[in-house]
Order: structure tokens, then C-alpha cells, then sequence
């Protein structure tokens, strides 16, 4: 229960920023032990063996994903040096800016389990609650401190041990600790619930999308046989510069990051640029889509006349054989991406539209499309509707955060 906006008289400056006085505010190092974790190839010798261990790409922000857990080999006398316990606190060194100092608690799924040495286990001594230490570090000072103390360079940055364990930590009384935890944990069960339903939300439309694009399960009503074609017979590659006098002068621009992987949605808003006439033109109701690593599923439908990067494909549907929302599906199927993943380079993949476009697809009629686009349309918008959810409970919880991390508001205990 929050007690309300109860400021007591007495709040001082601390490196984490104005606390009560009766919070202490210390480095972490002072209570909690930082744990490294193992490199890969490194030399062997004696017993080993091969043991799960977590990656960067497990630790998420306020959760550990389990769906793809590597092996890593370890000698036997190392195993307790790099196990990790359960409530240890996890950080991740690094990445990008928003993988830095992310952490979630570990609740020991897997045992043993082990680290790599881009995640950092921190185990907290008497005084300190998991749970509290992993709050703090999401909160608005943590975020602030990491990405403040970290090495940067483009879009990337890192943390070492030293500035981890420098890490100030301001410390309310245990219980006030264990409230606060428990308040915060009720945002987080909301929060993993909404992230469930939109995962499964999602499996269920793109299994129902590989049927009815395939075939395998037809609508109601239809019957007629579907004719094969090959890509270029019913879409073509949208092949115009970009002219800004055409647009006044400026240019919508959407570049390959502006694009959001695997859910046909931008990020952000676009440029607005002058200068684009190096830029391939689309318009709307084109079908863009990444051509720069294909196997990231960056895709959209355009809603505006603009430009783009070059490392985009401008899909253009052929009237009378396809509709505009039907090729934006087509291009999220298996089938799709199998053949836009045929590429040149190693370092940096580019699908070649030439392997496209004779890849034959079945299509069924024009009314046909059109009754497959909806159902699936209307079940991208129960995703969007959930993920509209999601980032207003996450808006939530940062704002309380703020508030209960920092004693501005207090915990009745």
C-alpha cells in the first residue's frame, strides 16, 4: 500500500540523487559480490564438461528468455566459480544502448547454469533484496547511471566490472525494500502477462497466415483452383529516384531502422529530408521490404508517398492479379523469406530480386485475397491493440518507479 506524497523533513543529495535520511546510498560493491562470467575457446585442461549457460540474448529487460539455451564447455573445478545462484541479480555489459546494464532476476530454471563473460551475476549480501537491486537498475537512475558511466561508440556501448561495482545504490530499510518490490512486481506480473498474449497472438495469426496463404485452409464460400505465377508476373520492383520538388522540397524518408522487425510497423517517427534524390521513391500502398539481412522481416505497408533507403525493395502489385494487402502478407510467409534469403555477401546478406522473381506462388482470386487480408488484418490489430497495452503499463511503471525508488513517495510498512 503507498502511503501517499509523505516528504519528511530530512532528504539529502546522494550520487543517486535525493533520498530520506533514513536511506543509506553506497556502491554496490559494498553489498553485493560482482561474479564474471566464462569466455568461450578458452584453453581446457583436466575433467570438463558441457553445461547450459546464458548468453546476452537471454537476459531481457526484467525477464531471462529460456527458448534458446547454447552449451558452453567447463572444466569440473570451475563449475561453482561460474554457477550461477539462485537470486542472483544478472547484468549485461553491453550492446546496443538498450541491452546496457538491462537485469533481471534468476530464479534458478536451470540448474546448473552457468554465465558468459558479457553477463555479470550479481549476488547481494544481508541488507539488500534481489528484487530491489533489479528494480533500481531498470529504473530511470540506473538507465541514467550506465549509460552515463559506459564506453560508447555508434550505436553501441559497454560497461566494465569497476563501473558495475561503482554502481550507487540508494538503500531503504528491508521491509521498505520488500514493499516496494511487491508493488513493482504487480506492474511486472501485467507486464509478462501482456507480453504472453501478444506472443501467442502472434503464432496464432502467422500459422492461420501460412494455411490460407498456401491454400491448405480455404474460406468459406471459395472453390476455384488457385493458378501459379512467378513473382515478377504479378509484382514488379519499383525502380524511381526519389524528386523532392515534386514534395515542396522535403521528402518522408524511411530508413531499413526505421522499420520495425516482424510486426509491418514503423518506429518513431520518419525524417524529413531535402536532399533524397539518391533515395528510391515509393507511394502509398507499395510494399516495402528489407533487403539488407531479409532474415530480420522488416516490413510495411506505406500509408504516404515518400522515399526510401536503397537497401529497401519498393514491391509494386500488378493490378488485376494481386491486391496491395495481400502481397504485404505474402511477404511475411516462409515461402517468401526463402527466397528473398538467397543472397550475395556473408559479412552483410542483400537478397537478389533477381532469385525473387522467378519464384512461383499460388494466388487465388482477387475476391479471395481480399477475404484472407481481413481475417488476417483484423488479427494484426489485436496485436497492435495489445502491444498499445503493453507500452502504457510499461509508461506506468517507470512513473512509479521514479517515485518509489527515489522516497518521494513512500511504502506504509
Amino acid at each position: 500500500m503507498i502511503a501517499g506524497n509523505m516528504k519528511k523533513p530530512g532528504y539529502k543529495k546522494t550520487q543517486a540523487g535525493s533520498i530520506p535520511e533514513d536511506w543509506e546510498c553506497v556502491p554496490l560493491h559494498r553489498v553485493a559480490f560482482v561474479q564474471s562470467g566464462t569466455a568461450k575457446g578458452r584453453r581446457l585442461g583436466g575433467k570438463v564438461r558441457e553445461l547450459p549457460y546464458l548468453r546476452v540474448a537471454n537476459v531481457q529487460d526484467g525477464y531471462v528468455d529460456l527458448t534458446d539455451i547454447k552449451t558452453i564447455s567447463i572444466q569440473a573445478d570451475e563449475i561453482e566459480r561460474y554457477s550461477l545462484k539462485r537470486g542472483d541479480v544478472l547484468f549485461t555489459e553491453g550492446g546496443d544502448f538498450d541491452k546496457l546494464g538491462r537485469g533481471c532476476v534468476w530464479d534458478a530454471q536451470i540448474n546448473p547454469c552457468l554465465h558468459q563473460n558479457h553477463v555479470f551475476a550479481v549476488r547481494p549480501c544481508d541488507g539488500l533484496l534481489s528484487r530491489y537491486l533489479a528494480a533500481v537498475a531498470a529504473g530511470p537512475h540506473g538507465k541514467r547511471y550506465f549509460l552515463n558511466s559506459s564506453k560508447q561508440s555508434t550505436n553501441l556501448a559497454s560497461i566494465n566490472s569497476s563501473q558495475l561495482k561503482s554502481f550507487p545504490i540508494p538503500i531503504p530499510p528491508l521491509a521498505e525494500q520488500q514493499k516496494i518490490a511487491e508493488i513493482l512486481s504487480t506492474w511486472d506480473d501485467a507486464i509478462e502477462e501482456t507480453r504472453r498474449l501478444i506472443e501467442a497472438k502472434k503464432r496464432r495469426k502467422n500459422g492461420l497466415m501460412e494455411e490460407l496463404l498456401a491454400g491448405k485452409r480455404r474460406l468459406r464460400g471459395f472453390k476455384e483452383q488457385w493458378r501459379t505465377h512467378g513473382f515478377s508476373e504479378f509484382c514488379r520492383l519499383r525502380g524511381e529516384k526519389a524528386d523532392p520538388k515534386s514534395h515542396g522540397g522535403e521528402v518522408r524518408c524511411i530508413e531499413l531502422e526505421h522499420i520495425e522487425k516482424d510486426s509491418g510497423r514503423l518506429l518513431g517517427t520518419v525524417s524529413v529530408q531535402k536532399q533524397a534524390s539518391m533515395k528510391n521513391r515509393f507511394r502509398k500502398g507499395d510494399v516495402l521490404f528489407g533487403k539488407l539481412r531479409p532474415y530480420l522481416r522488416k516490413f510495411i505497408r506505406a500509408d504516404f508517398d515518400g522515399a526510401c533507403s536503397t537497401e529497401i525493395w519498393v514491391l509494386v502489385p500488378k493490378e488485376g492479379t494481386v491486391t496491395s494487402e495481400y502481397l504485404f502478407f505474402l511477404v511475411q510467409t516462409r515461402e517468401f523469406l526463402k527466397a528473398a534469403s538467397i543472397s550475395c555477401g556473408s559479412k552483410m546478406p542483400r537478397g537478389e530480386f533477381s532469385n525473387l522473381a522467378s519464384t512461383r506462388f499460388a494466388l487465388p482470386r482477387i475476391e479471395e485475397q481480399s477475404a484472407i487480408s481481413g481475417i488476417l488484418s483484423a488479427a494484426d490489430r489485436d496485436i497492435h491493440a495489445l502491444k498499445r497495452k503493453l507500452a502504457a503499463l510499461e509508461k506506468q511503471k517507470r512513473g512509479l518507479m521514479q517515485k518509489l525508488l527515489t522516497g518521494e513517495v513512500r511504502v506504509k510498512v
